[in-house]
């Protein structure tokens, strides 16, 4: 949530003035890495008497509404979701002008630490990516669409449980009777007028449609794609160069050791027409399934096909 990361190394910083105080009910314990829009504690919760991951929002923001409006919004939304693979939301609130969200404290660590430059291990990744698409399945039955789904918004625990974090950006499934949104709702961490992390985003976005649930399976296929081999499948030196080949290019060829059958999950995922992909995230874990469960040789190298 907004790339807070919830994990068990606390950052080495020797003078923290929140660390010792409370928030509300919240009494501050220890920092933890990431926060995009604020710092990530451990913290005690008084009342309820549990660990919690507390995202304070930065001091120069507190006075935003528009940054204390994104964290009361995650927090709503968030909080709807109620999913073993999605970090849970418990409260939100204000404090000596500081406004926090309390959410599940999640002893892992970022999916990002754990892709290897070749990528996982391909029986950890189909464990992985069925996880995560089970939490899309419960997200998208609630009518609400990630649309940041990134390797640094999941959390991998030590028994590879994965979590997914950061609604931040999510949003309501929009109708047919819905306005249409323009390319001015959306604000962008690389850089443009877009939403998300540019290297995970779906080829109709850059051409300026509305997101939709196969928008965030298209960013669950970069995801599959890159816990197979460590990289993206669509990574220029620019911006537009990287555009381009989103909007453009066919994925790169598959390592040998991926066998056709999951490449062609990969495939459907990130097909440029998103009509073409995947209806669900129930259909990608039913693959994912099958694909589990048929005792592909996983550990060989795989000679068939030619594409993730």
């Amino acid at each position: 949530m907004g790339n807070a990361s919830q994990v068990l190394v606390p950052n080495p910083e020797s003078v923290d003035p929140l660390l010792g105080t409370s928030l509300g009910h919240f009494t501050i314990q220890e920092r933890l890495p990431g926060g995009s829009m604020g710092r990530v504690y451990r913290a005690w919760d008084i009342r309820l008497r549990r660990t919690v991951a507390l995202k304070v929002i930065r001091t120069d923001l507190a006075s935003d509404p528009v940054a204390w409006g994104r964290i009361l919004r995650e927090a709503r939304i968030a909080s709807r979701l109620n999913h073993p693979n999605i970090c849970a939301v418990y409260d939100v609130g204000e404090n000596s002008d500081q406004a926090y969200i309390a959410m599940e404290y999640v002893k892992g660590s970022p999916l990002t630490g754990a892709v290897r430059p070749n990528g996982l291990p391909i029986d950890k990744a189909i464990r992985l990516a069925i996880q995560i698409a089970e939490g899309l399945v419960h997200a998208h039955a609630e009518k609400i669409i990630h649309r940041d789904i990134k390797s640094n918004n999941v959390l991998v625990t030590p028994n590879w449980q994965a979590k997914i974090l950061d609604f931040g950006l999510a949003q309501r499934i929009k109708t047919r009777n819905d306005a249409k949104v323009t390319s001015s709702y959306l604000s962008l961490e690389i850089g443009g007028p877009l939403a998300g992390n540019l290297f995970y985003l779906a080829p109709e976005i850059l051409h300026g449609k509305v997101p939709n649930i196969q928008s965030d399976l298209w960013a669950l296929g970069i995801l599959l794609y890159e816990m197979l081999t460590g990289k993206f499948p669509f990574a220029g030196r620019t911006f537009f160069e990287t555009s381009f080949l989103i909007m453009a290019s066919p994925p790169p060829p598959r390592p040998r050791s991926v066998p056709a059958s999951l490449s062609r999950v990969v495939e459907r995922c990130l097909e440029k027409d998103r009509r073409n992909r995947y209806k669900s995230a129930h259909q990608i874990v039913q693959d994912l399934r099958r694909l589990q469960q048929s005792n592909l040789p996983f550990t060989r190298s795989q000679h068939e096909g030619k594409r993730v």
